[in-house]
């Protein structure tokens, strides 16, 4: 069992750090309950019936993987590239016009900014959304978009420590003077295989995996009310 820090001591933590790593979706974006049916509504839409532990089987994966998923088990008559923009399109008019932040995200990402800490995005979901989003809600003034780093672009998924590592240096830091933040469990896990201190936002898109929380995140927030 790995040190679970009390919420308190959170404060401190944070401003001991360099550098600050930001997941979007159910991070700073209150977007998982769209997400956690678009994959069941698309495949409808295409005339395919999905299986009941659909929902269940696409929690760790990319939109790329995803789409690989239907094409080469569900027999998805598309190409990657039809799929995702299908996906984006699908997806778009939320991210413009729709989908809010969660409680204190805009509050505390300007609150670190003028302590001067490095920050960045690294998310699952494709750039198109996420720069629309960061846009509306005022986001790139704190995190320009080039401090956004998609798995897609990466070639690389949040279950396994690479891309955090990968995100790190790309950044001018260490994982020891790092912090993310992220809200699924298994990119929590990643995130602490790579040595960083990871905080677990609370999304009920986490579901029954209260054990990998327990396990992998130092810190636990409900919301990032509890940090300005």
């Amino acid at each position: 069992m790995r040190e679970y820090l009390k919420k308190e001591e959170l404060a401190k933590l944070w401003m001991e750090k360099e550098l600050l790593i930001f997941d979007f979706d159910g991070t700073l974006l209150d977007s998982m309950p769209m997400w956690e049916h678009i994959g069941t509504d698309y495949l409808i839409s295409q005339g395919i019936m999905p299986p009941q532990d659909l929902e269940e089987r696409l929690i760790s994966m990319t939109l790329e993987q995803s789409g690989a998923f239907y094409i080469r088990e569900l027999g998805l008559k598309k190409t990657l590239d039809e799929y995702l923009e299908d996906i984006y399109q699908m997806a778009d008019q939320k991210y413009r016009l729709e989908l809010a932040l969660k409680p204190g995200a805009l509050a505390f990402v300007q609150k670190a900014a003028e302590a001067g800490k490095k920050m960045c995005i690294l998310t699952t979901t494709g750039r198109p959304c996420v720069e629309a989003a960061a846009a509306r809600h005022g986001l790139e003034h704190f995190l320009p978009f080039e401090k956004i780093y998609t798995c897609g672009e990466l070639g690389m998924g949040k279950t396994t420590p690479d891309i955090y590592l990968h995100t790190i240096r790309q950044m001018g830091s260490i994982p020891q003077k790092t912090l993310v933040f992220e809200d699924a469990p298994f990119a929590v896990k990643g995130a602490k295989l790579s040595g960083c201190t990871v905080c677990s936002v609370f999304d009920s898109s986490a579901g029954k995996q209260e054990a990998v929380l327990q396990q992998y995140a130092d810190i636990r927030i409900q919301s990032f009310l509890e940090l300005v």
